[in-house]
């Protein structure tokens, strides 16, 4: 994905970037292989949508990069953590990972497992760093949206949900796996900036983006080349994942994306956000130009 339009955006995943390589382990710290997989999973790939989300957020309601950064790295990690754990041979049994081998095929399944548990706790170490007076409600909403009620609950719907599954369970099931940290990333943008009384408006645009999100990959992975992807093409197919376009057919997965489209729009607007750059973020989600 091209940020060159958006030199702001483009800064910010820079920034990203400088404060993981700073705060994750060395690669010669102790254990090495552990330290390595770590770094070799966060660093060097992704397109830090997550963090961007953050600094947009929290920069639009008045929140300065530096109280913002924790909060950035956090939310990355987490999702990094979920990728590690969603590639293994009893889940995806994926091989490619951000156009490079996944990580319990570059190094080994027991120190995939260990690097996953490792940036889960480190997120809420990092979290643990803000000033802010709201750390307690940012920690609340991290571990929910990451955990049973989130991505965890929704990644448990995903392995045990079959060819019976309506279209409203599945967007319960999608709501949780892609939505809830794409809401997640919301609001503690908000909370950084001490707007406590927009959470429940940024919860429910989350939603609608994680949404839309998932839509646009599952039609991707029918449409575009193993390349672009940076991952196998056809996987859902191949793993006989429940998708949108497998549900209710790929025109019609295409006018719902659009439907989410106009309801994210309506949200900014709610929120007073549509002149942010978290309107031009939400429409690199939709858009997805790689």
């Amino acid at each position: 994905m091209s940020y060159n339009n958006l030199p702001a955006l483009e800064e910010w995943q820079q920034r990203i970037e400088i404060f993981l390589d700073n705060k994750l382990p060395k690669s010669n710290d102790a254990p090495e292989k552990l330290a390595n997989a770590l770094r070799y999973t966060v660093l060097g790939g992704g397109k830090r949508l997550r963090p961007l989300i953050v600094y947009a957020t929290g920069t639009a309601m008045g929140a300065s990069l530096e109280t913002l950064d924790p909060l950035a790295g956090a939310i990355e990690i987490i999702h990094a953590y979920s990728l590690i754990h969603d590639d293994l041979p009893a889940m995806d049994n994926s091989h490619l990972r951000r156009k490079k081998a996944t990580c319990h095929l570059a190094f080994d399944e027991a120190t995939a497992i260990l690097a996953g548990d490792t940036l889960q706790s480190m997120a809420f170490e990092w979290v643990s760093l803000s000033p802010s007076q709201h750390l307690g409600k940012m920690v609340t909403v991290l571990a929910h949206s990451s955990g049973f009620a989130g991505m965890a609950g929704g990644q448990g719907l995903d392995i045990t949900a079959d060819e019976t599954i309506t279209i409203d369970e599945l967007n319960i099931l999608q709501e949780k796996k892609t939505g809830a940290l794409l809401s997640a990333a919301l609001q503690l943008g908000a909370l950084a900036a001490g707007k406590v009384h927009t959470l429940d408006s940024l919860h429910t645009l989350g939603l609608a983006m994680g949404l839309a999100f998932q839509i646009q990959d599952d039609i991707l992975d029918i449409e575009a080349d193993e390349i672009i992807l940076g991952k196998p093409q056809g996987l859902d197919e191949k793993n006989h994942k429940l998708t949108y376009p497998g549900l209710i057919g790929l025109d019609n997965a295409k006018e719902k994306l659009q439907q989410l489209t106009h309801q994210i729009q309506d949200h900014l607007q709610t929120l007073q956000l549509e002149q942010s750059f978290l309107t031009q973020i939400t429409q690199l989600i939709i858009n997805r130009k790689y």
